[in-house]
């Protein structure tokens, strides 16, 4: 008995100790438990937010396409408009033609209906986007002034107008940079231009960007402040720039 007593000291002794060991162990593992569960929660947290912005952005995304669609639409109609003004322009002036081929008309008579038609050109000048206007206005001008003066013949006449018509109508099938004067905060400044047809032209003066857009009668050469939109037409300008005159470009509307 003595000789089991002294023994079971030791014994006791490991078994408390393995305990302690256990319960530590147990410890540790609810402490793991925990901190496994809180990275859960936090991981469930950001998994959530994640998704909040990803369909919030998706919303943005529809957003901001039916917005471009309908730029689009609004542009591709604009640009139908100004076909439609040049080539009716066109259709009026060979059915005159025809009309003085047919009746031989005198030469009073044609001059008469080409001034018609030139004025009609001017107004449509006038009317779009501010495009060297003035230069292209003086054409018209000076060839009304030739024809006042008799010193064109009704073939020669008829021809020269059809040539301006022509000339306007390629201007609504191309995009290009251009340099022009323009009016800005009441002052004149010769500004780097890109225009997008007859319908839409932006312009660059030093560090400056903006557009061209309608009020009322008057076309009025707006700055953009905003970093989208003058980032938007810094790309267009480094694009035409580049000669890349097709492609996908996100700007302003000035519609």
């Amino acid at each position: 008995m003595k000789l089991i007593k002294k023994h079971s000291r030791p014994l006791l002794a490991i078994l408390l100790t393995l305990m302690a060991a256990t319960h530590s162990v147990e410890a540790q593992e609810e402490e793991n438990y925990m901190k496994l569960s809180e990275k859960l929660i936090a991981l469930r947290g950001q998994v959530n937010d994640l998704s909040s912005e990803l369909q919030q952005s998706r919303e943005e995304h529809k957003v901001e396409m039916r917005g471009l669609l309908s730029q689009k639409n609004t542009a591709e109609a604009s640009i139908n408009l100004e076909t439609d003004a040049i080539a009716a322009l066109q259709d009026d002036l060979l059915n005159s033609k025809k009309l003085i081929r047919e009746v031989g008309a005198d030469k009073e008579s044609i001059k008469e209906v080409l001034l018609i038609e030139a004025e009609r050109l001017k107004a449509y000048v006038t009317s779009g986007i501010p495009f060297k206007v003035e230069d292209r206005l003086r054409s018209i001008e000076k060839y009304e002034n030739s024809l006042n003066a008799d010193v064109l013949s009704s073939h020669k006449a008829a021809n020269m107008l059809w040539s301006m018509i022509e000339d306007e109508l390629k201007l609504t099938r191309s995009n290009g940079m251009y340099r022009q004067a323009i009016q800005l905060d009441g002052k004149e400044h010769l500004a780097h231009v890109v225009k997008l047809g007859m319908v839409m032209m932006y312009f660059r003066v030093g560090d400056e960007y903006g557009l061209f857009r309608k009020n009322g009668e008057v076309w009025i050469a707006e700055p953009r402040q905003d970093s989208k939109s003058v980032e938007q037409i810094e790309k267009l300008f480094a694009a035409v720039e580049k000669q890349i005159h097709v492609g996908y470009f996100e700007l302003p509307n000035t519609l």
